[in-house]
């Protein structure tokens, strides 16, 4: 997309007018290593090459970006990154719902805990449009994702911590069949750190910070960029201090799903960041491992972990005095010995109560 003054790139072919008119593709970066001046576009129909000038190129093209190859043909180092990368592998399929079990009918995540040498598994159920489920089945590194569709429910039921994804599959009809994917690296680039990083680009999104997608961090963290990029925007910043703010915008995000990712066996790191390497992580990882577990019987815990979680509040807001307080303080309810679903919700999609489950 490409508008006034500026120039966004895009993932894929920025389609222009009707079937029969150009298709235009990311060519290159205009300009030289000091400074980038606009893009060069290619006509894959007709052939060709333009270049379209702009004061401001955001590149915005997502996990997938050539930012590195048109780095390199203005003679541009690639900037610093890291890599976390739990191999974390998945497996969809959508699947018609029962009647009523859209609206009225949660989410259900079946998740793993870290566990040494032992991939972790994972099964969600999301209700989504048109009366269908989203199943989602996931393994890291060292496990083996369903690949055939005869392969689905045997995985969900044999590799996951409870049957309750396998039993609610086991009558929906499957819509479509197994779809996989490997892209789950977190991946981080630092071009506030480059030194030489030319004028006039910026880089926001999955182009910047990439994610495991299982913690939803994606466009919330995009948000963020472009909300970022706004203020310095309106307030007359440079392209440099802008690309700071952006940086400092996907902080939180990025120590969330990358120090996650970190405590799974298997899980490649080449990472310079302090908070992910060094003899210090263990006791992160303990430390962060309890809040969870506290979350799960403590309504006022789970509250903060949830808002810093879902990025609405920051992560320092763990590390706070108050939560600190409320993590010794507050009195802990019975442990669930079963899933939370309500009478109604099991009637619904024609399962029985699986144990007695403790009330609020």
């Amino acid at each position: 997309m490409f508008c006034s003054g500026c120039a966004e790139l895009s993932g894929g072919p920025d389609v222009v007018g009707e079937a029969d008119q150009p298709q235009h593709v990311m060519g290159g970066l205009a300009g030289d290593r000091g400074r980038v001046t606009g893009v060069r576009v290619r006509d894959t129909g007709r052939g060709g090459t333009t270049t379209i000038e702009a004061d401001l190129v955001v590149d915005a093209s997502g996990r997938g970006s050539g930012l590195q190859h048109w780095l390199a043909a203005l003679d541009v180092p690639p900037p610093e990154k890291d890599v976390v990368d739990a191999g974390i592998g998945y497996a969809t399929r959508l699947f018609t719902a029962p009647p009523g079990a859209t609206a009225a009918f949660p989410a259900v995540n079946v998740g793993a805990p870290h566990a040494a040498n032992e991939p972790g598994h994972f099964g969600v159920v999301y209700p989504v449009e048109d009366d269908r489920w989203l199943v989602t089945l996931s393994c890291t590194r060292g496990g083996t994702l369903p690949a055939r569709e005869d392969e689905f429910e045997a995985f969900a039921r044999r590799r996951l911590g409870h049957p309750l994804v396998a039993d609610l599959i086991a009558s929906a009809e499957p819509l479509t069949p197994v779809f996989r994917s490997h892209s789950g690296a977190n991946r981080r680039l630092y071009p506030e750190r480059h030194e030489g990083w030319p004028d006039g680009l910026l880089v926001v999104g999955d182009s910047l910070t990439a994610f495991n997608p299982v913690y939803g961090h994606g466009m919330s963290a995009a948000a963020r960029c472009a909300a970022a990029l706004d203020r310095e925007l309106a307030s007359g910043g440079t392209a440099r201090r802008a690309q700071a703010a952006i940086g400092a915008a996907v902080d939180d995000p990025w120590v969330l799903a990358a120090s996650k990712d970190a405590g799974y066996a298997g899980c490649r790191i080449d990472a310079t960041d302090p908070r992910l390497v060094g003899d210090h992580t263990e006791h992160q990882r303990r430390f962060a491992d309890s809040i969870i577990d506290r979350s799960l019987v403590a309504p006022g815990v789970c509250a903060v972990v949830t808002d810093v979680i879902s990025l609405s509040a920051g992560q320092a807001e763990l590390g706070s005095s108050g939560f600190l307080a409320l993590m010794h303080k507050e009195e802990p309810r019975p442990r669930l010995t079963g899933p939370p679903l309500r009478p109604e919700e099991l009637d619904l999609v024609g399962l029985p109560v699986y144990e007695s489950v403790p009330t609020a």
